[in-house]
């Protein structure tokens, strides 16, 4: 077969297409397995329909389906770890520059604000990006691997990022013996009318093009439309294939059956997407999540659950044995509901035995095996039942258990960090295609209580430039009461101040009154931004203090801000306001301590000089 990516323009869209079925193909064996694992998790097993889109398995009859697990520990252990790890922080990406001048760290500083700009908006059904990241850990867990695809909507003018299934990616398995790739596919099924759209110079292969590629078996038994299409889809394939190292050989190509839809050369040197695994393997692209860990000893669970109850119900029915003619059947019909045996008469009557239906050991088994689940993944049953470890009441040991357990889990939380810096450079390489397009390209920032605008032109920085890392998320408990419980204990031991304890808090019952108390901390922060924003050509935005404000404190934070700019060799524009600022808080500091100044007693001559000490005596 061609090489798809050395292939030439009229046998591309056979070898993207070609490659594609035989690498999907290849991969049976890993969507069966994540068609399992998402029936351990849903609990059904008969609910994960959306693998019927491209499974073909010819043993489909031998697929688990059709009962329903009755106690899904697996379900609950990945959505406490997902609330502990994924739901309690949000990483926020963090451009870093060293030896850089003044201009290039304002620069760093304004790419930080325009990426979280763009992490802030909606992403499709998210509210935001962290909201997706949270969802793609799930991922994570179930499938073991989360995948997130970044790019440029030129049409909406904003960068998009979105959710991938790992099943509709697909790499060459002997390539991807140690893991790195050079070579991704991606397929989608899309409904024509969107990809005409999207398309209009190739409207007409894309109406004619047939039946999907992927044609399912697996389909046809698990069909909830009862065999109504309600969309006309077509298969499509994307490819990329990476630079060497020359950044030469780079290809990107879209294509369904028979034409190409996009051919053009990829420069970056990684693919479109952002990846968190759980637990990796040891070879290969793919890993394991907490489901593959856990489901046969969940499965052996719910076979004894099963099991016990087919037992209880069947032992468990009350029988009543009677001499025939001595009752009236009738007169047991309205009692409660059970079994009566009439016995001959003259016969023996029978003994009967309350047997227990259920043996204890079984019980026992059970129980023991759910406690492995909770061991065999490192997750706490308590955290994940939502209930508190008997014998432990003081706030420092629940904190202190919590720690216990996170430190299992510390390796997936650098990974979850790590998805937000990899979402970074994916919208700093879709920004800068937009930025081709518009050069005025900007966005806006929630900074506090106002939106700021920033405009690429004047973030923009060369990967070189810069290194990207992740900036330190929140160690302060998620719940009010272990807010309040930390804080308090900070404030105890003179850690920080009231002030600072407020800020901490953050709950947003009394976000009204926090932004007024720190409405004037705000507004030192604008002025200060905007002193620090200022470039040469532009008139600066010089603010004055107010006398009511407290200029004490003002004072003291813009020396403080001034001796930074000095120390990174600001200009002198720039050091000149700050000290234009000090300087006026110098002088409103004056005039009050003028204003509070006893008046003189009339008549009483002014004080002179002192006299000079005599010698040998300090003054």
């Amino acid at each position: 077969m061609e090489l798809w990516h050395t292939a030439t323009a009229e046998g591309t869209a056979d070898a993207v297409m070609g490659t594609a079925r035989a690498l999907f193909a290849g991969q049976v064996t890993r969507e069966r397995r994540a068609y399992e694992n998402l029936c351990a998790y849903e609990g059904d097993r008969g609910s994960a329909r959306w693998i019927s889109d491209y499974l073909t398995l010819p043993d489909f009859d031998e697929l688990p389906s059709g009962e329903e697990i009755a106690l899904n520990d697996a379900r609950n252990v990945c959505h406490s770890l997902q609330a502990k790890i994924a739901g309690r922080q949000r990483p926020k990406p963090q451009f870093l520059t060293t030896g850089a001048d003044w201009s290039l760290r304002q620069r760093a500083r304004r790419m930080d604000r325009f990426v979280e700009a763009q992490m802030h908006q909606p992403q499709g059904e998210y509210a935001n990006a962290w909201e997706l990241m949270c969802d793609v850990f799930l991922d994570a867990e179930v499938f073991g691997t989360g995948c997130i695809k970044g790019y440029a909507d030129a049409d909406a003018g904003r960068c998009r990022i979105e959710r991938v299934l790992c099943v509709d990616l697909a790499v060459d398995a002997r390539e991807a013996r140690t893991g790195a790739v050079r070579s991704l596919f991606q397929r989608q099924r899309v409904d024509k009318d969107l990809l005409v759209a999207r398309f209009p110079e190739s409207a007409h292969s894309i109406t004619l093009a047939g039946s999907p590629l992927f044609d399912s078996q697996f389909a046809e038994k698990t069909d909830e439309n009862h065999g109504i299409n309600l969309s006309d889809m077509v298969d499509v394939i994307e490819a990329w294939h990476l630079p060497g190292p020359t950044g030469m050989g780079g290809r990107h190509v879209i294509a369904i059956s028979g034409t190409v839809l996009v051919d053009e050369p990829w420069h970056r040197s990684s693919f479109p997407f952002a990846f968190i695994r759980w637990q990796r393997e040891r070879t290969g692209f793919w890993s394991k999540g907490i489901i593959d860990e856990v489901r046969a000893v969940q499965d052996t669970v719910n076979k004894h659950l099963r099991s016990m109850d087919r037992a209880i119900d069947n032992g468990s029915h009350f029988r009543v044995y009677y001499r025939e003619g001595s009752i009236d059947p009738k007169d047991l019909d309205d009692t409660y509901e059970g079994t009566m045996v009439p016995v001959a008469v003259g016969a023996e009557m029978p003994q009967t035995v309350a047997a227990n239906p259920v043996s204890p050991q079984q019980v026992d088994l059970t129980f023991r095996l759910r406690q492995l689940i909770f061991e065999q993944t490192g997750a706490s049953q308590a955290s994940a039942t939502s209930r508190k470890e008997s014998g432990v009441t003081a706030g420092v040991a629940l904190r202190t258990l919590n720690d216990m357990e996170t430190e299992r889990f510390s390796v997936v939380a650098r990974r979850y960090e790590q998805l937000a810096v990899d979402i970074a450079r994916l919208m700093v390489a879709s920004t800068r295609e937009l930025a081709e397009e518009d050069p005025d390209f900007a966005v806006r920032w929630p900074g506090g209580a106002y939106l700021r605008e920033y405009k690429w032109s004047k973030c923009n920085l060369e990967e070189d430039m810069y290194k990207l890392t992740v900036f330190p998320v929140s160690s302060l408990p998620s719940s009010p009461a272990g807010r309040l419980a930390t804080v308090q204990e900070m404030i105890g031991a003179q850690l920080i101040s009231p002030d600072a304890a407020r800020e901490l808090l953050a709950w947003p019952d009394i976000e009204r009154h926090e932004q007024r108390e720190n409405a004037e901390r705000e507004w030192l922060d604008r002025v200060t931004e905007r002193f620090l924003e200022w470039e040469p050509g532009e008139d600066f935005p010089y603010e004055s203090p107010e006398s009511f404000i407290n200029i004490a404190a003002a004072m003291k934070r813009m020396a403080g801000e001034y001796m930074l700019a000095r120390i990174d060799d600001a200009p002198d524009t720039v050091l000149e306001g700050f000290r234009s600022f000090i300087e006026a808080c110098v002088e409103l500091l004056k005039r009050a301590a003028q204003q509070e100044a006893p008046p003189q007693a009339p008549g009483l001559p002014a004080a002179g000089p002192m006299a000079p000490a005599p010698m040998g005596v300090a003054a």
